[in-house]
């Protein structure tokens, strides 16, 4: 089955539940939040709901993000570190460093035997292809996001001179990020915790 919810509405609960009913399932032996919790108002209220609904020993999965793990080398120019601070500061991108936040809302909801699985993927090993992809899912929707930004909020220069920024020095980003010997890490962090 797939449901929409909305997980910040004061129904979430009952609506989970009405699920949960409807479908006769007793509770569940995982539950899986995959960049989620960064886009969050209240993320342990969330946390706190969801363990009711997971078995005795049941586990959570949760990937995060932390940009404050992330590293670009060589970066001559600064070109990465000012991208990342655009990311920061974009309302749509959710709160950047969310990740360092989650084994203390996990632990302060109520679950056990909490575990980082994994701090990070980078560009070690990848062939051309596969840091293409990687450039392309962790790069391109800054720009994105500056652009809409720019268009709804035609007076905020910051936004405009971002978008601007972005779209001058996107491929240079690319080039560089394609490039031989270039390293890349994101903070993705992967955790386990048990209820």
């Amino acid at each position: 089955i797939f449901k929409v919810v909305d997980v910040e509405s004061q129904s979430f609960e009952s609506q989970l539940k009405q699920i949960v009913e409807d479908n006769k399932i007793d509770s569940f032996d995982l539950i899986n939040i995959s960049m989620v919790l960064l886009h969050l108002k209240f993320p342990e209220r969330v946390l706190k709901i969801l363990r009711h609904f997971l078995k005795p020993n049941g586990s959570i999965v949760i990937k995060d993000i932390d940009d404050g793990l992330e590293t670009a080398y060589p970066d001559p120019e600064g070109i990465f570190e000012k991208c990342k601070s655009l990311s920061i500061n974009d309302k749509y991108g959710g709160f950047r460093v969310s990740g360092r936040q989650i084994p203390y809302l996990l632990h302060k909801t109520g679950y056990k035997n909490i575990e980082i699985v994994n701090s990070g993927i980078n560009t070690l090993g990848k062939d051309y292809d596969q840091r293409e992809n990687f450039f392309d899912f962790v790069i391109p929707y800054i720009r994105d996001d500056y652009k809409q930004l720019s268009e709804e909020n035609p007076n905020n220069e910051f936004y405009k001179n971002g978008y601007i920024w972005m779209e001058n020095n996107l491929e240079k980003m690319r080039d560089l990020f394609l490039s031989e010997g270039f390293y890349y890490s994101l903070g993705i962090m992967l955790f386990v915790a048990k209820r």
